[in-house]
């Protein structure tokens, strides 16, 4: 009888989990954020620094951030980039809404590991253009 019961919780509990939900789509974050890593695989960092480093102000930040963040994201972001020609990402959850709010993190799958945090800020002028506050690659 204990047996039955346990093998009928665990079937009401896995088909509970059996989709995961919707994850809203925001297409210009999540362009940013694929963009970002492949170019820190591609070994581009300059232009990463150039294009989306919302922290480097000076040269000794744009230096720690290619250090560590982005050395940390070459060597691991190639198993995070998704589609046929590998230049997206797959984001499995938001905390924030980058289309309103100032500060957004995507959640991006990257191989068989836990999903990633990937914090975007929102340009103040230019509301299409995201800079990355962080990468946890």
């Amino acid at each position: 009888m204990r047996v039955v019961a346990l093998l009928s919780l665990a079937g009401l509990l896995s088909s509970a989990h059996a989709e995961d939900p919707a994850v809203p789509s925001h297409p210009a974050a999540e362009a940013a954020i694929a963009d970002a890593v492949k170019l820190a695989v591609d070994g581009k960092l300059d232009e990463w620094i150039t294009k989306y480093c919302s922290r480097c102000h000076d040269a000794a930040s744009a230096a720690r951030w290619k250090a560590y963040q982005l050395k940390s994201a070459s060597v691991g972001g190639a198993a995070c980039l998704v589609g046929e020609d590998k230049a997206g990402v797959k984001v499995t959850r938001w905390r924030g809404d980058p289309d309103t709010d100032r500060v957004a993190t995507a959640y991006i799958q990257c191989g068989d590991r836990l999903p990633v945090p990937v914090t975007v800020q929102r340009d103040a002028e230019d509301a299409s253009r995201f800079w990355i506050e962080s990468i946890s690659i």
